[in-house]
């Protein structure tokens, strides 16, 4: 990777600068995209801390830190702000939108419009320190990493959407990160936050049923340069349209793969009223302690009580009868040492049973066994 070092006067890098309100942000004349896909949105409106002081630092000639464009590709710019947005955009917002004041010696307070041409002048030609870096997507990114240590650190979608950046994920974001209808929909079936990328990423987990980083990226990588998401937005809306046939809204789906449930289950018939009622039952049951377990659990027929980690008799409730017990097993009346006493439920689960002491027997290790699933 090749690195050339800059100075762009601050006139020259807020010229033209836009933000249009919905994540595209220019500047320098057109040339610098100030909010490529790696770059989150400006966070630091309400810093009065922050803005104030790179303000004045300028204000007064002193050094403020490194700003690293990245030669762009494929893209409408010549350049892509790889590290630097909050320091570009504070001042853009201070010069073009005057957003705040700032307080300068002697405590006088100014805006950008009330200070005087010569201090305007004087800031409008301070030279920011600027490295332009080339080299390839991966390079960039490590790059990125690097010069970013110590900061917030970008969320796995995030750099995955810098990597495959193109029209495909500019169209997927709008779907599934920007404000709106759309965000509405998907927080019913989806954790995580929208603005980290987090819904994208949980959709991308769906259609190819995998969290695995690999996966995700190989099925980004074949659509870079599609035109736009609308197949993904609809394969939402199948599976959406799917569960919401089947289930209620619980905060529990949040937690399930969709996807894997759509592909392995979709295309059985079931009894909507039933799998409502029957989902509904176990959410309000306290023996069960995995509630995104109920989905998979009623679509296997209620089969897999494992998928529920039902709950289980605790040490002290295990001792407590076993001591009643005299130390022997429930079933066969041989003796058991403590540490091989098993906790057993009398009346099974499926069956009515609770996980309290008078429900519990102790048994060996081979009635244990030979009993069976608790169902």
């Amino acid at each position: 990777m090749e690195i050339h070092e800059h100075k762009i006067a601050i006139g020259d890098m807020i010229e033209g600068y836009h933000d249009d309100g919905d994540g595209q942000v220019i500047g320098y004349a057109g040339l610098l995209n100030i909010r490529p896909p790696y770059q989150r949105e400006y966070i630091y409106d309400g810093r009065k801390d922050f803005q104030e002081n790179l303000i004045r630092s300028i204000y007064f000639d002193r050094p403020v830190n490194l700003i690293y464009f990245a030669k762009a590709e494929d893209s409408a710019y010549d350049y892509e702000l790889l590290d630097g947005q909050q320091r570009i955009i504070t001042i853009c917002k201070f010069i073009k939108e005057r957003k705040f004041a700032i307080t300068l010696a002697g405590g006088e307070i100014q805006y950008w419009q009330g200070l005087s041409a010569k201090d305007q002048r004087r800031i409008l030609d301070y030279k920011l320190h600027v490295h332009v870096c080339e080299g390839d997507a991966d390079e960039l990114m490590r790059w990125f990493k690097t010069i970013n240590t110590g900061a917030k650190e970008l969320s796995d979608q995030e750099l995955r959407n810098s990597i495959y950046n193109g029209p495909w994920v500019t169209d997927a974001k709008h779907y599934f990160t920007k404000k709106g209808g759309q965000a509405e929909l998907c927080k019913t079936y989806m954790g995580g936050r929208r603005d980290r990328q987090e819904h994208l990423e949980r959709i991308l987990q769906w259609v190819t049923g995998s969290a695995r980083d690999h996966d995700i990226r190989s099925y980004m990588a074949k659509r870079k340069k599609d035109k736009n998401a609308k197949p993904l937005w609809s394969y939402f809306g199948e599976v959406k349209d799917w569960i919401d046939r089947l289930f209620n809204a619980h905060r529990a789906m949040k937690q399930v793969n969709w996807g894997v449930l759509h592909r392995k289950y979709g295309d059985r018939e079931y009894d909507a009223e039933h799998t409502r009622t029957v989902a509904t039952k176990l959410m309000n049951d306290d023996e069960v302690q995995k509630k995104s377990g109920v989905y998979e659990y009623v679509l296997g027929g209620q089969v897999t009580e494992s998928l529920l980690n039902l709950r289980t008799f605790d040490d002290k409730v295990k001792f407590k009868v076993y001591a009643k017990q005299d130390g022997k097993c429930n079933r066969c009346g041989a003796e058991i040492k403590k540490h091989e006493a098993h906790a057993d439920h009398i009346k099974p689960w499926s069956k009515g049973g609770k996980t309290d002491e008078e429900n519990c027997q102790v048994l060996c290790a081979p009635c244990n066994l030979h009993k069976g699933a608790r169902g």
